[in-house]
């Protein structure tokens, strides 16, 4: 019976959102962390490059207080091909 449980529980792990949206942590309601797309692999991942940064407008107040730009940090979130990120 666990090696059943065991194995459906992987295979819904893997499943993710399949048009590539994140509308929760971690993924989806079961915070899989998965998101079955293809588009980055071992061909082109070394071609990545930053594609936009955001600087929170309390920056200044970070940096007066020894709190560099590293520690703001975010998961964001994609739902309908829009990003949200919580601040």
């Amino acid at each position: 019976m666990v090696l059943v449980l065991g194995t459906a529980s992987l295979g819904y792990a893997q499943q993710g959102a399949p048009d590539g949206a994140w509308p929760a942590y971690g993924g989806d309601a079961g915070s899989t962390k998965y998101a079955p797309l293809d588009q980055i692999n071992a061909d082109n991942v070394d071609q990545l490059q930053v594609a936009w940064q955001w600087t929170t407008s309390d920056a200044p107040v970070l940096a007066e207080n020894g709190l560099g730009a590293g520690a703001f940090k975010a998961t964001p979130i994609m739902v309908h091909g829009v990003l949200y990120v919580r601040t």
